[in-house]
């Protein structure tokens, strides 16, 4: 069984499975690291990157979200096409044939 992470790991999985933040971002993030020397932040978090359980989780997380992309991604085509149906895209079609 997966250990449990702390609130501080989580935080940390969280923002790095968002994508937008380097390894030391996420860290500040999730961590008091108001004091702590740049390289200091990248040690710990590399650190923690190196926990099978943080990584796991970073990844579960990253395919939670690329599911929920997928999933809006398909909402909408699916909305693009009950539009057309309905007819409400007729005079926008028309309109660029003429």
């Amino acid at each position: 069984m997966a250990n449990k992470l702390t609130g501080k790991q989580m935080a940390f999985c969280r923002a790095m499975a968002s994508g937008t933040m380097t390894q030391s971002a996420a860290y500040r993030e999730a961590y008091d690291a108001d004091n702590m020397a740049s390289a200091s932040v990248r040690v710990e978090a590399s650190r923690l990157l190196a926990l099978p359980s943080i990584t796991l989780m970073v990844e579960t997380l990253r395919a939670g979200i690329e599911a929920s992309i997928q999933a809006q991604g398909l909402s909408d085509r699916d909305e693009f096409w009950r539009s057309l149906e309905r007819g409400s895209m007729t005079l926008h079609l028309q309109t660029r044939t003429n």
